[in-house]
């Protein structure tokens, strides 16, 4: 419990010193930045210490780390004094905006804690690579910090997000299995409570409060329509041809349930894996499609889960540019450096937190910048040579500072990526596209009707049109192009699969371009759903080139990013629509029919976040705990938790660990994963995919093997001084690997720390 308090002290106290700075740097938003300081500190700090420690000018400590808060906090302070009458009456006058989103913050952050003390585990899935990237982040006083899966190397893999959780655990003084499970809750309080300052910004009157909230439950609860497969199945529901047609794999016939949940294990993962086409049972076309609610189910700290909040927080911030109001000029360059200047900052954080989302961020920027010079020109004028002047050097400023003072960490990112192909296999099939996102469609329709016809009532500009239809083209050209080069089957089957997309996306970036002038928080409104539309076309017509050779991860990114975008515009929709149909008595009955079968179709969705939360929970033993590394006890590793905390007191660094090399997703590699010490080798298999040249791993697997069989004792010695070997363990999963280990021999070069069940821990002399 302590530890709690203390790290959310922490995060609580940052976010009321960086709170006018933001206030500063977000005048139109409804909370006046208070969503979106939080993060802001949390960057501020860490961008800070990594470029001092990337340029070896202050080594990354926790007394680093409160001078450096010191020196931002005191330029917060300055700023908070010289608008202090501003803040005053703000506050006055906003108490209750404060309120309810500390509110929302307070309230997610612990929902999501009391979920992670049942479920705390750091042993599934990719949980204990990002176990490893925590600990060398924090662990690390200069950086790039070494890759404690091969020894020698920097971590090649973006590790942004876990440095941020790291060092707010240092700050808090919380030992790393508990800041893991605190991690994962702040990520999610964060993500919610900038969904819910989004959705509240954009609209007028009462409404905010139910627009906000519904814009961070959409986010953060919503599921998409496979749990209502899947409790259909538990009931016993559908015949074996229905469920055959469906065509998700493991869910080919009824499977009745004796308890109210499905009982067969990890049922909820196969929400993520709607997305495919099956030949004879085989895949042909396996794809990752998160989203939100399942990624902290899950618990795995990855980038695409540590860079939610900021994504959100940089859409926040654009925002408030764009309903600021101002036009575009010579004047307005200066007048809104500062927040370009942070926008482009920010987005470049996004690249450091996570790759993928950097170019959504950089469009996003571009985007409310386009959207302020649009708004600029008087409704019958194409943008003038001065507006796309002002424009592209906003635009240009903003690119420049987003990879430039990143080039440190680009640097050492040895990336697998190859480049970018038009897709040659199989797309999704309407179907699962329709059990993907049919919510959104429901939830979305009547906003974007009610906005569709005010939109059409101001008047289309026909230079609106043409622009749009001019990126259509565009976009559809370079794809017709590529897909000649690289000899895509069925060209034309697979534009009609595009057109809705292409079509549905269009009319809303349409509908924003042509709102600007009259409605922003409506062309802001439109402009998340012709985001989040594209984003989801695009792997159905592109992919990025990884070591998969498929099309899995850019769905798995894009279709994320898209649910983020589409969940805040839920919120500000679903008041447009409510307004539209107010005092009309015939679309207020349509609007009412709607709300009732929305509300039963949002009840039966409601069905999936409780019976998975619940089913996960059940099916961890022992007593309710954050602490990710407890279930050692329970397991029978009390020896490795003993070598753990022994390494944590006495390890220094340089120092060097062996231990058993195995694959991915396994238990292997875990004492270096928990204690940030480098060893020589694990989980080869992502090195494979983080590496663009693999060879650097060459001998090590066989290096460590020999140190544990040899009876040399002159090779055994070779060894440890080539690699720099510290520390040597020894238990269950060396002796499983590499059967008969030599430990005579280790104990007569070696100096045993410690022999605890089953465990025993060798020093180099």
């Amino acid at each position: 419990m302590g530890e709690t308090l203390r790290w959310v002290a922490v995060v609580e106290g940052l976010g009321i010193l960086a709170f006018p700075l933001a206030f500063a740097l977000a005048p139109a938003l409804r909370d006046r930045g208070w969503s979106l300081a939080k993060p802001l500190a949390l960057l501020l700090t860490t961008l800070l210490q990594w470029w001092l420690a990337s340029f070896g000018l202050l080594p990354s400590t926790r007394w680093s780390l409160a001078l450096i808060i010191a020196l931002w906090g005191v330029v917060a302070l300055a700023l908070a004094y010289r608008q202090r009458r501003t803040v005053a009456q703000w506050l006055r006058g906003n108490w209750g905006v404060v309120l309810a989103t500390e509110g929302v913050f307070v309230l997610l952050f612990t929902v999501w804690t009391v979920y992670r003390a049942y479920t705390p585990e750091i042993v599934h899935t990719e949980q204990p690579m990002d176990l490893m990237l925590y600990t060398v982040a924090g662990r690390a006083r200069w950086f790039p910090p070494e890759d404690a899966w091969l020894a020698g190397l920097p971590v090649s893999y973006y590790y942004g997000g876990h440095l941020i959780s790291a060092l707010l655990g240092k700050l808090a003084g919380v030992p790393n299995g508990i800041g893991y499970n605190l991690a994962l809750s702040t990520a999610a309080a964060l993500a919610g409570v900038g969904a819910f300052g989004i959705g509240a910004s954009l609209v007028t009157g009462r409404g905010w409060i139910l627009a906000g909230g519904a814009s961070t439950l959409a986010l953060l609860f919503l599921p998409n329509l496979e749990g209502v497969l899947e409790l259909g199945r538990a009931l016993g529901l559908g015949s074996s041809a229905f469920w055959q047609a469906v065509e998700i794999k493991g869910l080919e016939a009824p499977l009745p349930s004796s308890q109210w949940y499905p009982t067969d294990g990890w049922w909820w993962w196969r929400a993520t894996r709607v997305i495919d086409t099956l030949r004879n049972g085989h895949s042909l076309d396996y794809t990752i499609h998160e989203f939100p609610f399942f990624s902290f189910l899950l618990g795995d700290l990855h980038p695409h889960v540590n860079g939610l909040p900021f994504l959100i927080g940089l859409i926040g911030l654009a925002s408030g540019l764009v309903l600021h109001g101002e036009t575009l000029s010579w004047g307005w360059l200066p007048r809104r450096a500062g927040i370009l200047l942070v926008m482009g900052v920010w987005a470049g954080a996004l690249g450091f937190i996570n790759a993928w989302d950097l170019p959504l961020g950089l469009v996003v920027v571009w985007g409310a910048i386009l959207l302020v010079a649009w708004r600029s020109e008087p409704p019958a004028k194409v943008l003038s040579v001065k507006a796309l002047a002002v424009a592209g050097v906003a635009c240009l400023g903003v690119a420049v500072v987003a990879v430039v003072p990143f080039l440190p960490f680009y640097a050492h990112l040895d990336s697998r990526v190859h480049g970018i192909l038009p897709v040659r296999g199989p797309v999704s099939q309407g179907k699962h596209l329709l059990i993907v996102w049919g919510q959104f469609g429901l939830l979305l329709l009547p906003g974007c009707v009610g906005a569709l016809v005010r939109v059409l009532r101001s008047g289309v500009r026909a230079r609106d049109g043409v622009v749009v239809l001019l990126g259509v083209a565009v976009l559809l050209l370079v794809w017709l192009m590529g897909a000649l080069v690289v000899g895509v089957p069925g060209v034309g089957r697979r534009f009609l699969h595009a057109l809705p997309f292409l079509v549905g996306g269009g009319l809303a970036i349409l509908g924003s371009l042509t709102a600007v002038r009259k409605d922003t928080s409506l062309a802001l409104l439109w402009g998340l759903i012709g985001i989040g539309v594209f984003l989801v076309l695009v792997p159905e017509l592109f992919y990025v080139v990884d070591t998969f050779g498929t099309r899995m991860n850019t769905v798995f990114k894009l279709h994320y990013q898209a649910w983020a975008l589409l969940a805040l515009a839920v919120g500000p929709a679903l008041y447009y629509g409510k307004r539209f149909a107010q005092g009309r008595p015939v679309l207020a009955r349509m609007w009412t029919v709607w709300a009732v079968a929305t509300g039963l179709v949002v009840l039966l969705l409601s069905y999936y976040p409780v019976a998975a939360s619940v089913s996960k929970a059940i099916s961890t033993p022992g007593s309710p705990t954050l602490d990710g590394l407890a279930y050692l006890d329970r397991f029978g590793r009390q020896g490795e938790r003993g070598i753990i905390a022994v390494l944590h007191q006495v390890s220094e660094p340089g120092d060097v660990l062996v231990e058993a090399v195995g694959d991915a997703y396994t238990e292997y590699g875990f004492i270096a994963a928990a204690t940030g010490i480098p060893t020589l080798l694990n989980w080869p298999g992502h090195q494979v995919q983080w590496r663009r040249t693999p060879t650097v791993m060459d001998g090590r697997a066989e290096a460590v093997q020999t140190i544990y069989t040899t009876s040399s004792e002159e090779d055994l010695r070779s060894l440890l001084e080539k690699y720099r070997v510290t520390y040597v363990v020894v238990g269950p999963r060396e002796r499983r690997k590499y059967g008969q280990v030599n430990e005579a021999l280790l104990e007569r070069v070696l100096h045993k720390v410690l022999e605890m069940d089953g465990y025993a821990l060798y020093r180099r002399r």
